[in-house]
Formats: structure tokens, sequence, C-alpha cells
């Protein structure tokens, strides 16, 4: 066993940077019922598109669900393969997809597009193809993206999570089973030498090693660091818990928690 030097960095859940690229999903809860929600992160980076106005939602019904209201193997398959067509002619016809919903049986693809009525003009007879799934459309005049910013794209604790599993797929990447403590260092930022020094004590009241106390100049109003470490499992439920309670803590006393780094240990 030998160890390898890999960055993993979590940028502030507030500046999503190279973390908020591509598409990724979560679990969530709508109402009542288990949801899975796919959405393409990189579109919170860019500014609103004033092209495209019109939110365009497309919902389709499985036809068998399981236990979860969620469709069974052979129904994704289906349900996956009209997806693809419907995404197809919409990003043809200039439109943007921008994520979908799976929950109580029902799959909902989101899209914003220009020219509603020239999308429609082509999906209607497209859509008939598709009647055993009960499609219905949705047309909203939606130019601030309110369905992609406040319903699709995930809360806080959810993107928490999405960026502890694509770092540690980086770590097993590099060769790391993941089974193995490590020295773990994790970065905060706070406005003032007081706010710091607060949270610096429940750093060490939770066994935290202080590593670091800086003053930066590239934070903004968050200049005085805080790193600090301790020996963990990288273990997705354990660091999904406690980066999400760093991160709620640092809120408490005004700063920013940044995120974590360790080295990879290839076996």
């Amino acid at each position: 066993m030998h160890k390898i030097l890999v960055l993993i960095l979590l940028l502030s859940l507030t500046c999503l940077g190279g973390f908020a690229q591509g598409w990724d999903a979560y679990s969530t809860k709508i109402d009542t019922f288990e949801a899975i929600i796919s959405v393409d992160l990189a579109l919170r980076l860019e500014k609103t598109d004033e092209t495209r106005p019109e939110a365009l939602v497309i919902e389709l019904r499985a036809l068998e669900t399981d236990e979860r209201g969620f469709p069974r193997r052979e129904e994704w398959d289906a349900l996956n393969a009209i997806e693809d067509t419907l995404a197809g002619e919409i990003g043809r016809l200039g439109g943007r997809y921008v994520g979908r919903v799976m929950y109580n049986g029902k799959k909902q693809l989101f899209f914003y597009v220009a020219d509603t009525q020239k999308v429609l003009n082509v999906l209607d007879p497209l859509i008939s193809t598709f009647k055993a799934y009960h499609p219905g459309l949705k047309v909203t005049h939606d130019p601030e993206w309110q369905y992609y910013h406040s319903f699709l794209f995930p809360q806080p604790r959810e993107f928490n999570a999405i960026v502890n599993q694509r770092q540690l797929a980086e770590l097993q990447a590099a060769g790391d089973r993941l089974q193995t403590p490590r020295a773990i260092f994790h970065w905060a930022y706070f406005p003032n030498e007081n706010d710091r020094e607060m949270y610096r004590d429940r750093m060490k009241e939770a066994r935290f090693r202080i590593d670091k106390e800086v003053r930066t100049t590239g934070e903004g109003k968050y200049p005085f660091a805080l790193q600090f470490s301790r020996k963990d499992l990288p273990d997705l439920s354990l660091l999904n818990e406690l980066t999400w309670q760093l991160y709620k803590l640092a809120e408490k006393y005004g700063g920013m928690y940044e995120g974590w780094e360790c080295e990879a240990v290839e076996e």
C-alpha cells in the first residue's frame, strides 16, 4: 500500500465552480413520494437565458411501477428512449433541456424554449405516438427560470451530497478503495477573527486538530481562514453528515465552510 496525493476540494455551496459541471442526480421527496431529480448543474453558472423564456414540461406515466413508485426495469428503457427522442427534437428546434423528475409513476421532462408554438407544432404529432404513456404538456411563461432554480436545482444539503460523491469518485479513480481512515483536511472562512475563534473552539471540542489560521487576500468578505483536520474514513454517509454540520456551524458564526481534501490511499 502506498499513498498518492490527490487534492479534493469542495467549493462553497454558494460558489459552485468546477463541481457544477454537467448533469447529476439526487434523491428527494415530492409531497410524500420518493423522487429522483436529474439536472444540468452547469446552467446555474450561466446568466438566465432571456432568449428562452417559456418553460415546457412534458409528463409521461409509467405503465408499471415498483413499490416506491419508480418504473420497472423494462419501463425505464422505454421511457428513456422516449426522452431521448423528445430531447433531440426539442434541441433541434433550439430548446434547452434542463432537467427531469421521476416520482409517483411519472417522468417529467423540463425544457426552456423561445417559440412555444413552433415546438408544439412539431411535438403534437410526435407525442401521439407515445399515447400509451398518457403524455401531457404544460407551458409556463418563466423568464426567470424558476422551475430550474427553485425546483430542479438541488438545495444546499443535496448539493453537498452530490459534491461529496464526486470527490469520492475521484479518489476511487486514483485507486483508492475508501477503506482506510486518513487525515481529512477542512477549510472554513470568516469575516473576522472573533467568529473564526468561536468556530475554532467548536472544532477543538469535536477533536479536530487546528492546522492553520491565516488571513487571506482572495476571499472577499471572508478573509479569515481556518484549516483543521481529523482522522476519518472517507465514507459517503459519514462525510455527508459531517460536512453538512460543518457547513451549518460555519453559517451560524457568519462564515463559510469551503470543503475538504485528503490523500488517496492506493491499495
